[in-house]
């Protein structure tokens, strides 16, 4: 008997290697989106789209989608519907608070006044920390210090998420999520409007990149790594929050250096401008933290290589460009 796996609504990176998991683990996958010209660019880069079985209704329609949920049974609900942007989110307070606050409330409150046990795997953000244990590495023990409204929206999730699961005895798993990049990366992210301006600076498409803190530290890795982790974290007796992480900490500039030497391009530097006008009004350095916990319980680790993911995203803009395929 195959599960039933209902993602809400964005289409990012991540539905589209969470769905091509599930898929080959004999899943009916149900995808609720905005509308019916919503892009699914990222499904037809694995071929997939037609094995989709697809809903529609705005974020703001709670009845639609209390509706899909109720109609549909899902087994298991993997949520990363949020407005995601630390940057945009100082420009687009009410519009952040309002969808990323209420869709997680009107998630939790169907699932509550449901007959069937339906297992929720509740995305958060590495943002929450800010530098609150700068000089070490991240546990889930660190104190939160949120200093963009997203950050702020998404620690809002996470408290509540718990405070339901822990008084109405829900299974809600909470996950931590670092930074994970892959050629299917939204343009507006650091990483891939690097490999994308890279690509473009190889093809004599453009002459330099513009940035503006290059030596901030990050752990980043593959997207592909994290949705296995998604998907065990649910398959688990006891429902717990966990750390999404490599251990491994890269800055822009370790991006750039390697980018560009994949590219036959050696003095990366000349090509590099720095913006202030790219600055948040509070920046983050450092974000990186320890994922032994994730490692013990699910007995997992990361499988493709920070270089491997580097040059993997590169290649796909570069073939992306000469094929005429806009981001």
């Amino acid at each position: 008997m195959y599960k039933i796996a209902l993602i809400t609504w964005v289409n990012w990176q991540d539905w589209a290697y969470l769905s091509d998991f599930l898929i080959k683990k004999w899943y009916k996958i149900i995808w609720i989106l905005k509308s019916k010209h919503s892009n699914l660019d990222n499904l037809k880069y694995f071929n997939i789209e037609k094995l989709i079985h697809f809903q529609y209704s705005d974020l703001s329609d709670s009845k639609k989608i209390e509706e899909i949920i109720l109609k549909t049974l899902p087994d298991e609900i993997y949520n990363l519907w949020w407005l995601t942007s630390p940057w945009e989110s100082w420009s687009k307070v009410n519009d952040y608070v309002n969808v990323n606050i209420n869709s997680i409330l009107w998630i939790i409150n169907w699932v509550k006044n449901s007959n069937k046990i339906i297992k929720i795997f509740q995305a958060s953000t590495s943002e929450m920390f800010w530098n609150s244990n700068n000089l070490w590495l991240q546990t889930e023990n660190t104190p939160f210090h949120p200093t963009n409204p997203y950050a702020v929206t998404k620690l809002f999730w996470y408290w509540m998420t718990n405070i339901f699961k822990e008084s109405n005895n829900l299974y809600i798993v909470n996950w931590i999520l670092f930074n994970h990049e892959s050629p299917l990366r939204n343009i507006k992210f650091v990483t891939r409007k690097i490999s994308d301006w890279i690509a473009k600076i190889k093809l004599w498409y453009e002459e330099f990149i513009t940035l503006w803190n290059i030596n901030s530290k990050r752990d980043w890795w593959f997207a592909w790594d994290f949705v296995e982790w998604f998907w065990m974290s649910l398959q688990q007796d006891k429902a717990d929050n966990y750390i999404f992480s490599t251990w491994e900490i890269h800055t822009i500039s370790n991006f750039l250096e390697i980018w560009f030497k994949h590219v036959w391009i050696y003095n990366w530097e000349k090509y590099v401008k720095i913006d202030e006008k790219y600055n948040r009004p509070i920046n983050l350095m450092n974000l990186y933290w320890k994922n032994s916990k994730a490692k013990d319980i699910l007995g997992w680790s990361p499988k493709v290589k920070f270089d491997s993911l580097i040059k993997m995203m590169i290649d796909e803009d570069i073939k992306r460009l000469k094929n005429n395929k806009y981001p």
